[in-house]
C-alpha cells in the first residue's frame, strides 16, 4: 500500500500561508531577466546540466514555431485515489486539443493505472521523475539509479509496448554529475524549461497563468505541477486560464518529444543575421566576453607556469598552463 503522505518530507519548500510578496518578487525579476537567458548561464556554467533542454529556439529551430511543449509534474496523485483530479485536467487538455508531457512520481500512480492508460491513449506522454517528490541529488549514486530504474520499470509497464521514458526532470531541479551519468546510462535526457514560476507555492491562478504567458514564445517548455484534491487545487484553474492564453496567441502546445522532432525537422542552415537574433541580456552577454577573456589568457612570461593538466576552471574550461 502506498505510505501516507507527508509534505514537510516530500515537498520541504512548501509554505502554509499561500503566496508571499518574495515569491512574486523573484519571479517578476526572473521573468524580466528572461528565463532562456539564466537557462543559458545555467547550462554554460554548471557541467551536469550542460546537455539539459529548456527550449528550443524558433530562429535556430524554424520548425518548433507556433508549439510548445507542456509538461506538468509530480504526478498522478500523491493522496488517495478519490482525491485524483487526473480526469479533470484530461478534459481540460482534450477540450483545448493540447497534449502533454507528465513527469510522473512512480509511488504516486498506484490505483491510478487505467487513468495512466487513457492519457497515453490521448497521446500524452510521461517522464521520469523519480519515485517521490522530493529532492535526490543527496543519495548516494547507487541509490539514486535505483529509484531512477524503478520508476522508469513502473512506467514502463504502464505503456502497451513496454517503452521505457526518454526524459528525465530532476525533483526541485537539483541534478548533479553522477545523476546526468545515470540518467544517460538508462536512455534518458534531462529536461527543465524557460516557463515557470512557482505554481505550487503561489496560490494565485491569475498571477500564475500571466506570468507564464509574459515568458512563453514558440519552442518554450512550461512546467506546470499536477493538482490534486486539497492540495495544488489551484493549478487546475491555473492550467485552464494558461490553455485559453496560448490558444488566443496561436501556440499549440505539444510533448516534449514531439517538440524535439519538430525541431529536428527544419534546423535553420544558414547564420541569421545578428539584428534578426534575440537579445540575450545583460548577464548573458556580460559572461560571455568573460569566457572569450579566460579563453584567451595566457600566463605571465616573467613567472614561471604551473602545470594543471586536466583540471576544470570555474567556467568550465580545461586549463592547460597557468602563472601563480
Amino acid at each position: 500500500s502506498r505510505p501516507p503522505f507527508q509534505p514537510g518530507i516530500e515537498c520541504p519548500c512548501l509554505g502554509e500561508g499561500g503566496p508571499t510578496a518574495m515569491l512574486r518578487l523573484q519571479w517578476n525579476v526572473l521573468s524580466k531577466v528572461g528565463l532562456r537567458n539564466a537557462s543559458w548561464l545555467a547550462t554554460s556554467v554548471l557541467p551536469s546540466y550542460r546537455d539539459t533542454l529548456c527550449y528550443f529556439s524558433s530562429q535556430e529551430h524554424p520548425g518548433v514555431d507556433g508549439y510548445v511543449a507542456l509538461t506538468i509534474d509530480d504526478g498522478l496523485c500523491r493522496q488517495t485515489v478519490g482525491n485524483s483530479l487526473v480526469e479533470e485536467v484530461r478534459s481540460l487538455l482534450q477540450r483545448f486539443r493540447a497534449r502533454a508531457t507528465f513527469f510522473l512520481c512512480s509511488d504516486y500512480t498506484a490505483g491510478l493505472e487505467d487513468m495512466a492508460k487513457r492519457l497515453l491513449a490521448d497521446g500524452h506522454e510521461f517522464g521520469n521523475h523519480c519515485p517521490r517528490d522530493r529532492e535526490y541529488a543527496s543519495f548516494q549514486p547507487a541509490v539514486f539509479e535505483e529509484a531512477l530504474v524503478q520508476t522508469s520499470d513502473t512506467l514502463a509497464a504502464l505503456t502497451p509496448d513496454g517503452k521505457r521514458p526518454t526524459w528525465f526532470r530532476a525533483p526541485q531541479a537539483k541534478f548533479t554529475a553522477s545523476m546526468r551519468e545515470a540518467v544517460l546510462r538508462n536512455g534518458m535526457r534531462h529536461a527543465l524549461g524557460d516557463c515557470y514560476c512557482d505554481d505550487y507555492a503561489i496560490e494565485d491562478p491569475l498571477y500564475i497563468a500571466e506570468t507564464l504567458l509574459g515568458q512563453v514564445a514558440s519552442g518554450s517548455v512550461i512546467v506546470l505541477h499536477m493538482p490534486e484534491r486539497g492540495f495544488r487545487e489551484h493549478c487546475l484553474e491555473a492550467l485552464d486560464l494558461l490553455l485559453q492564453g496560448l490558444s488566443e496567441r496561436g501556440l499549440q502546445c505539444t510533448t516534449l518529444s514531439e517538440l524535439d522532432k519538430l525541431a529536428a525537422s527544419v534546423v535553420a542552415d544558414q547564420e541569421v543575421p545578428r539584428s534578426l537574433t534575440p537579445k540575450r541580456g545583460v548577464i548573458a552577454r556580460s559572461f560571455a566576453r568573460f569566457r572569450r577573456k579566460a579563453r584567451t589568457f595566457e600566463p605571465d612570461p616573467i613567472m614561471p607556469p604551473v602545470a594543471l593538466e586536466g583540471q576544470m576552471s570555474p567556467i568550465g574550461n580545461r586549463i592547460t598552463r597557468c602563472s601563480l
